[in-house]
C-alpha cells in the first residue's frame, strides 16, 4: 500500500501520471507529488519499523 503511494508520487512529479490533472503549472504538480510522496514513504518507514519490533519481539 506504501509503495503504491511512492509510485503515484514519483508519477506525479514526474509529469507522466495525470499529466491532464495539472495543465496550468508543474508547481501545483510538485506540491502535489511531493506531499503523496512523503505520505507513502512515511508509511512505509512506519510498517518497517513495526515489522521489525515484531521480529525483535518473536526472538527475544
Amino acid at each position: 500500500m506504501a509503495l503504491l503511494f511512492i509510485i503515484i508520487g514519483t508519477g506525479i512529479l514526474s509529469g507522466l501520471l495525470f499529466p491532464w490533472l495539472f495543465p496550468i503549472t508543474t508547481n501545483k504538480r510538485l506540491i502535489f507529488g511531493g506531499i503523496i510522496l512523503l505520505y507513502g514513504a512515511v508509511r512505509m518507514i512506519t510498517l518497517f519499523r513495526k515489522r521489525r519490533k515484531d521480529i525483535r519481539g518473536d526472538y527475544q
